[in-house]
């Protein structure tokens, strides 16, 4: 802990400083180290005895700490040790930085900082206010972390919405693309679990279809790259040709057609998406074999 001299043990420090004693002597005397003499020296506007680098470090500290920045800050700023800066700084009667007292900020600014995961120090930074404060705004107003909106329609909506954003109907990686659209959506996806989140989008859109490929191969091929594995292929009904032909130019070169129909049907693909590649392979003159 850095001393901090009263008026008198100032007083006696200059007389020492300006006499020409030594630093040795005047830490015997006053107690202060060799860095908390030159911090003196240099806050009482004393001629220094060397011209050192130390000097202008010790400058730049007092400018940082007037200009408001927090001893971390300098710190890391200067590449110096927090406990040097806080010497400088006490010495030259520069208080810690207060945050102001809680301020009122509306409830649509802390979700939207909740909704897209910020972490809580990068909140109180933007924001200006302390951990406490955090709390208490988010307390008043009911927003926790990891909560997520269990509302039916509200994520029917949201679903929709994101294939708008996409910019087709349909999806070949879901949980993917879907975070980097609408996090509240991608949140509930997680904490629900794709079957239940699914499910329920299905009984609100009427229109929707989802699959999940966990298994892209047979004993004898190879259908799909682990690119596409696990994914979970949703799409809104009416862009199953779009689908269809998005897998078949996924499928690795030489894949029969009846095994790629064997791999859907073993995903639980929906019907009208295996109907469709049987009903082209049988216009275009191959006829599946019936599994």
């Amino acid at each position: 802990m850095v001393k901090v001299l009263d008026e008198a043990g100032v007083k006696r420090f200059i007389e020492l400083y300006m006499s020409g004693y030594t630093y040795s002597e005047i830490f015997k005397e006053l107690g202060l180290t060799p860095s908390a003499i030159s911090i003196y020296a240099r806050v009482l506007n004393l001629p220094p005895r060397s011209k050192t680098s130390s000097d202008d470090v010790i400058s730049k500290v007092i400018e940082l700490g007037r200009a408001g920045k927090t001893r971390k800050e300098i710190a890391e700023e200067l590449g110096i040790s927090e406990h040097y800066v806080s010497e400088i700084l006490s010495i030259a009667g520069i208080k810690r930085r207060k945050y102001i007292r809680c301020p009122e900020i509306p409830k649509e600014v802390i979700e939207k900082y909740v909704v897209n995961n910020t972490p809580r120090i990068t909140i109180i930074k933007e924001l200006n206010i302390s951990l406490n404060c955090l709390r208490k705004l988010m307390n008043k107003y009911g927003i926790k972390y990891g909560r997520i909106s269990r509302n039916p329609e509200e994520l029917a909506q949201r679903t929709l919405n994101f294939f708008k954003t996409l910019g087709r109907g349909y999806t070949l990686d879901f949980r993917n693309e879907v975070r980097k659209i609408d996090k509240v959506l991608y949140n509930a996806l997680m904490k629900m679990g794709p079957y239940t989140f699914f499910n329920l989008m299905m009984h609100n859109i009427k229109d929707l279809r989802w699959f999940r490929l966990t298994t892209i191969s047979t004993p004898t091929y190879s259908v799909f790259t682990y690119k596409l594995y696990r994914k979970h292929i949703v799409y809104l009904k009416g862009h199953e040709e779009e689908v269809l032909k998005e897998l078949l130019n996924m499928k690795k070169p030489g894949i029969p057609t009846y095994v790629l129909k064997y791999i859907l049907l073993v995903n639980n693909a929906p019907k009208e998406l295996i109907e469709l590649l049987q009903h082209s392979c049988v216009e275009g003159g191959v006829n599946l074999p019936q599994t």
